[in-house]
């Protein structure tokens, strides 16, 4: 099977569910959505790559101060990963601390991990029922 742009499928275990999602899982979804073709996404074909973009919408909380922040500093640093620019000739260019920026992106993709595993989980039950 020829190699896919925008990577490979999501796992899927056995029983047809996806596994437990990490902060590592979510940070390498986000780059591979900057690497794909993201018109796709806005014609209306909705793809797990296409929405690892809206992941930080989806799953950080909106009462938090740091929320707008945390989520630019993920799609960022996933944009420089994709191959655009380096992280630290952005931050250096944007004005922000790196370990700031790392420590805040790391917090949001640990929060988004923590709430496509709650949506799994709720999935499972209401199917279950």
């Amino acid at each position: 099977m020829p190699n896919r742009i925008e990577g490979p499928d999501p796992p899927v275990s056995p029983s047809g569910r996806t596994p437990t999602f990490d902060a590592r899982l979510v940070e390498r979804w986000t780059v591979i959505a900057w690497r794909a073709d993201r018109l796709v996404k806005f014609e209306g074909n909705h793809t797990t790559v296409g929405s690892a973009l809206n992941w930080p919408d989806q799953y950080l909380p909106v009462s938090h101060q740091m929320r707008g922040q945390a989520r630019t500093f993920l799609l960022m640093w996933a944009w420089c990963e994709a191959g655009n620019d380096t992280w630290r000739g952005y931050c250096k260019k944007r004005g922000w601390s790196r370990s700031t920026a790392d420590r805040w992106r790391k917090w949001a993709a640990e929060l988004i991990a923590n709430g496509i595993n709650e949506a799994i989980i709720a999935a499972a039950q209401q199917r279950a029922t």
